[in-house]
């Protein structure tokens, strides 16, 4: 496992001057936001160090990669729960990375807001993004490369064609969709403090034991 995580990591170090791009197109993004108006920044780099874990997964397999990488003394399922670790690990790297900046900026730009508040929409942007890349990571190992970019893009644009006709279907009948997700999101925030974290807990362990088993199994059938 150590060894499957060092390999990521100097995949992802290759690429070095990517890596300084995006991140210092995240932190531009914080300090244009002075701070207060950062979300984009942050959910940008968060959203950025999870999606590595899917440049991995198309390394591994280029020039037939994962052949040679299978006959390693690692079990498919080892392979499979390493990429679940690293992207646990990459997540954790932006979201802290995101936080420190934020706050940095709103201490020299002398913003005063409500922290927690703040820190709490970060911590639903990290759940969010989390949820998505649990589905998208067993697509990835399913097609791998190529294909699973094309299965990635256009699960995504079939998201986005669902939310907008939604949204004008909800328009057409006059109904306040944004007013109901409102009512909804307060309600949660209005649950009892430990209630609200084993909710929040209790989606993440599902939706990761849910998306492992899946990719678990795919990674089982796959030919290489």
């Amino acid at each position: 496992m150590k060894g499957l995580l060092m390999k990521d990591f100097g995949l992802i170090s290759s690429n070095r001057r990517m890596l300084f791009i995006f991140a210092a197109i995240a932190v531009l993004s914080i300090i244009a936001g002075n701070g207060e108006n950062a979300s984009f920044g942050v959910m940008f780099l968060i959203t950025f160090c999870g999606t590595q874990v899917i440049s991995t997964i198309s390394y591994d397999e280029f020039d037939h990669s994962s052949t040679y990488l299978m006959t390693l003394p690692i079990s498919r399922k080892q392979y499979a729960a390493e990429k679940y670790l690293f992207l646990w690990l990459m997540m954790g790297i932006g979201f802290a990375a995101s936080v420190v900046v934020s706050l940095l900026v709103s201490v020299v730009c002398g913003v005063n807001g409500n922290i927690l508040e703040w820190i709490v929409g970060c911590v639903a942007a990290l759940l969010v993004i989390y949820l998505l890349l649990m589905v998208l990571l067993p697509l990835q190992l399913k097609f791998g490369g190529e294909n699973g970019r094309m299965i990635i893009m256009a699960f995504v644009a079939v998201f986005l064609i669902i939310t907008f006709a939604a949204k004008g279907i909800s328009s057409a009948m006059n109904i306040n969709v944004e007013a109901g997700f409102n009512r909804l999101f307060l309600g949660i925030l209005a649950l009892n403090k430990g209630m609200l974290v084993l909710l929040i807990l209790a989606v993440v362990v599902i939706a990761t034991a849910v998306s492992l088993l899946f990719s678990i199994r795919i990674i089982q059938k796959r030919q290489f």
